[in-house]
């Protein structure tokens, strides 16, 4: 009888146990920490290291109760190793940003490698289950085992909001406007509510956006004492028809992806200390995709979006971007095409006749790309217009070359019957030139250049904030919500562009959706950049 009642116990002691290898939980734990730490070093929040830690240690005790932990920890460390890649390489945890800049054909043509490294990595993992520890059983049980059940389902919670966060940056976001400033309120009215169009023209204008690499003010001859002869029809543009030539450069607008962002959203992007590159590539335009923007307008108005651009433009997600706000988007991983001369031609002499003839009205974005540092000269150029044996500096060389294209590309549309009646052209430069242009240029300011627009030489002050506003007004075209910052450059108001409380709102909440550390520098020092970087 006794030995009958050891047994129901011992029996009900096993049925309310489980059993786990100690070592190998620690391995497990310890991988989990290692990579925490590694997401920790890229800026990942210590509520969310703290939380995700908790939570898939819990999960993987959990799963030796149900009998399959290995399988549970697999999936695990995979998703571990892929979120730490996404902050490596991105600077956040996996958001629609990494899943859509996953291009497995150019991964395929471009980087074979990776294909080996994603497999050495699964070999890895499958490695690392069959490493030889210490035999080491601790007994559990289940009433911890129920405990950790609730915690799971309780993190799960932090969990699922941040993925939903990450996958959806900016969705449904609620803002108490009372105890927002005017400013605020505005950022906050451009970011939640959602975009509609109050009016367009029945016949609409078509619309030419030449986004000019690295171009201001300065390499204009009609601008430069030094070099009066460059750019010969720029100049003449300048002198005869509508230039904006009084424009500031403002901080987080000065490469080309943030100069992209600016003039098609009216908005900066604010990142933490631009000064290095590192940082500049793990901020995304795609995260800012909810932001209603200037071909949100163009696109509710029934515009056929096309966008020709010079080279990759997959840096910091623009091309992705300018795809999500409805352009038709090709750069060199569809045309092939390196150099500026050869796209020009081709969007001159196939891309424009096809849109005036077939998908009116149509937006045409182009963006060039040899006027960038090193700045080059394409063999089919010349500097004729300068005089024999003046030394010309390779940015003058570079920039007048481009502006004989400019020439022919006009006169292309000129033949094509387009004019003041039926397009708004314009001509603009991404960002203002990097580095000191002391002996070159006489002063650092960039322009909105209207070929086809009457004369008028225009040094009204302004900023890029002022460029979307301008665009969408010249088209007749109203809409809600207006942009935060910037106004028509044809009014006679002053734009505004953000101020430091301002930065410190946008950045509050890019950190907030993106995970992120609220602190921020600037050339290594805390604190909002200010002036032109």
């Amino acid at each position: 009888m006794r030995n009958r009642t050891t047994k129901s116990k011992l029996n009900d002691t096993q049925r309310s146990i489980f059993q786990i290898p100690f070592y190998e939980l620690l391995l497990y734990i310890s991988l989990f920490l290692i990579l925490e730490v590694v997401q920790i070093y890229y800026n990942q929040t210590f509520l969310l290291f703290l939380s995700h830690l908790i939570l898939f240690s819990s999960v993987l005790i959990v799963s030796y109760s149900v009998g399959h932990p290995k399988i549970t920890c697999f999936i695990l460390i995979l998703y571990e190793c892929l979120e730490t890649g996404s902050w490596v390489t991105v600077g956040t945890n996996i958001t629609f940003q990494t899943i859509t800049a996953i291009d497995l054909v150019y991964v395929y043509h471009s980087h074979p490698e990776f294909f080996l490294i994603a497999l050495f990595v699964v070999i890895l993992i499958f490695l690392f289950f069959h490493i030889p520890l210490p035999s080491q059983i601790i007994n559990v049980t289940y009433s911890l085992n129920y405990i950790l059940i609730i915690i799971i389902f309780s993190l799960l919670y932090i969990f699922s909001l941040s993925v939903y966060h990450s996958l959806y940056p900016f969705n449904e976001m609620v803002f108490s406007l009372n105890n927002l400033s005017p400013s605020e309120s505005r950022v906050a009215r451009m970011i939640s509510d959602l975009p509609k169009l109050i009016f367009s023209p029945k016949k609409p204008k078509n619309v030419i956006l030449f986004q000019f690499e690295s171009f201001e003010r300065g390499p204009i001859g009609e601008y430069n004492s030094r070099y009066p002869e460059s750019m010969p029809f720029l100049s003449n543009l300048a002198r005869n028809t509508t230039i904006f030539d009084n424009l500031e450069s403002q901080p987080y607008t000065t490469w080309t992806a943030a100069g992209s962002f600016v003039t098609q959203c009216s908005f900066p992007q604010v990142i933490n200390d631009p000064l290095y590159w590192d940082n500049r590539k793990h901020s995304h335009l795609t995260q800012w995709n909810k932001l209603p923007c200037m071909p949100t307008f163009f696109k509710l108005a029934g515009y056929n979006m096309y966008s020709y651009m010079v080279g990759s433009t997959k840096i910091m997600g623009l091309k992705q971007f300018m795809k999500d706000k409805g352009y038709s988007t090709f750069d060199v991983h569809e045309h092939g095409l390196k150099r500026d001369y050869p796209l020009i031609q081709k969007v001159q002499n196939s891309i424009l006749p096809e849109l005036v003839k077939e998908k009116q009205p149509f937006v045409l974005h182009m963006m060039n790309e040899d006027t960038h540092p090193m700045y080059y000269t394409d063999p089919i150029c010349s500097n004729k217009n300068f005089p024999t044996g003046k030394n010309i500096p390779p940015v003058i060389s570079s920039f007048n070359c481009v502006d004989q294209m400019l020439e022919n590309f006009t006169k292309k549309a000129i033949e094509l019957g387009l004019n003041d009646d039926n397009i708004l052209y314009v001509i603009y430069g991404d960002h203002i030139s990097y580095g000191d242009k002391t002996g070159i240029y006489d002063n650092r300011k960039l322009v909105n250049i209207f070929p086809f627009k009457p004369k008028n030489q225009n040094s009204k002050p302004g900023t890029y904030y002022d460029f979307a506003p301008t665009i969408l007004k010249q088209l007749n075209i109203s809409y809600k919500p207006e942009f935060a910052f910037g106004d028509d450059l044809f009014s006679d108001r002053i734009g505004t562009f953000p101020n430091v409380s301002e930065f410190q709102f946008i950045y509050g909440m890019y950190a907030k959706q993106m995970h992120r550390s609220s602190e921020i520098k600037c050339k290594d020092k805390v604190g909002f950049c200010t002036g032109y970087m």
